[in-house]
C-alpha cells in the first residue's frame, strides 16, 4: 500500500498536488493581504486605459480560436479520421478549455463573488451573494487550460504564453473586473483541467509516458 502510495504522489497526481497546494496558498494569502488595498487604490488612482482594455480581449480571443478548432477539429476526428500530433493536441487543448470555463461559471454561481467595481462602494464580505460574481477568473481560467499543453510542446511558447496571461492579469485589474485571488483560482481551475486531460492522453497513448510527464 505505502509503495502504491509512493508511486502515485511521484507521479503526475503528486505534481499536480504540490502545483495545487502551493496555489491555493497563493489564493489565500493575496485574498487576506493583497485583493482589497489594490482595488482601493486602483479605484482611487487609476483611471479609464484603453491598452489596459485590449490586455483584457488576449484570453478572450484564445477562447474564440480554441472554440472554432473544437468544432473544426473535433469534426475531423470524428467524420474523417483520427488526429495525431499537433493537431490533437490543439483539439485537446481546446476541449480542456471548454471544460475549464464550464466550470468556473458554475463555480462563479456558487462563489457570487462582487467584483472590484461594485465592491468598492459597499465594502463588505464579498462572497456568496447569489448572483455569477467574479471568482474564479474565467479569463485565467482560459489561458491557463491550455498551458500544460503548451509546456508539454515549447518552453518558449509557455514562456510567451505566461507573458501573455500577465498582461491579461493587469487589465483585468485595472479594469477593476477582478481581485487578485480571482485571478490565481482561474489560474488554478484552468491548470488543473488541462494537465488532468493532458496526463490522460499521455496515459492512454503510452501508460509509461505517464512516470515523464511534467518533467
Amino acid at each position: 500500500m505505502r509503495a502504491e502510495l509512493g508511486i502515485l504522489l511521484r507521479g503526475p497526481f503528486g505534481r499536480w498536488l504540490l502545483w495545487s497546494a502551493g496555489g491555493l496558498v497563493l489564493l489565500v494569502l493575496s485574498g487576506y493581504t493583497l485583493d482589497h488595498p489594490i482595488a482601493r487604490y486602483v479605484h482611487e488612482h487609476l483611471g479609464f486605459s484603453r491598452d489596459a482594455r485590449r490586455m483584457v480581449h488576449i484570453p478572450e480571443a484564445l477562447t474564440v480560436f480554441c472554440l472554432g478548432c473544437t468544432v473544426l477539429l473535433g469534426g475531423w476526428s470524428a467524420f474523417v479520421g483520427r488526429l495525431s500530433g499537433l493537431a490533437r493536441d490543439v483539439l485537446l487543448a481546446s476541449l480542456s478549455l471548454c471544460i475549464a470555463l464550464t466550470l468556473t461559471s458554475a463555480l462563479k454561481i456558487w462563489f457570487g463573488r462582487i467584483p472590484p467595481s461594485r465592491w468598492y462602494f459597499a465594502q463588505w464580505h464579498n462572497f456568496f451573494a447569489y448572483l455569477s460574481g467574479s471568482f474564479p477568473s474565467g479569463h485565467m481560467t482560459a489561458m491557463s487550460a491550455v498551458a500544460p499543453f503548451v509546456w508539454a510542446r515549447s518552453r518558449w511558447l509557455f514562456l510567451l504564453l505566461l507573458l501573455l496571461s500577465l498582461a491579461a492579469c493587469y487589465g483585468l485589474v485595472r479594469q477593476q473586473a477582478h481581485f487578485i485571488s480571482d485571478l490565481f483560482g482561474g489560474a488554478l481551475v484552468g491548470g488543473s483541467v488541462g494537465y488532468a486531460v493532458l496526463c490522460a492522453d499521455r496515459i492512454r497513448q503510452s501508460p509509461s509516458q505517464s512516470t515523464r510527464l511534467g518533467g
